[in-house]
């Protein structure tokens, strides 16, 4: 949930496999702010615990989510509180769904979500 600034209250890292993620969540965050791990790491990222315990950060796992965190999310969006097309890195039509997986293959330090697009 962006504030007036740069900082936010609540962040989410839902990045799989990407540990700038986890990094820039307790970088950016407000002091005494929730961080919410919900991406699956496949490397074990390092983790500024000193900066954690100096801004009071409270760090959360989740394995998936429920009915209420997308009722929570819609509302946010709709409120313009949270923005999701910096998250968009490419589109790709449904037709063509299995070259979202070898971009994300090719570009793995560049993408962030991929949209797959039914029709026009």
């Amino acid at each position: 949930i962006m504030s007036g600034d740069w900082s936010s209250d609540v962040c989410s890292s839902d990045l799989v496999g990407v540990e700038s993620t986890i990094t820039d969540a307790i970088s950016f965050s407000r002091k005494g702010s929730m961080i919410v791990v919900v991406g699956v790491f496949g490397n074990i990222p390092p983790v500024d615990l000193g900066l954690v315990q100096d801004k009071e950060l409270t760090l959360v796992g989740t394995l998936m989510y429920k009915h209420e965190d997308y009722v929570k999310v819609i509302e946010l969006v709709e409120q313009k509180k949270l923005c999701l097309e910096e998250l968009l890195t490419d589109y790709i039509e449904f037709s063509k769904y299995s070259d979202a997986y070898n971009l994300i293959d090719k570009r793995k330090d560049q993408i962030m979500k991929v949209m797959i697009t039914l029709g026009e």
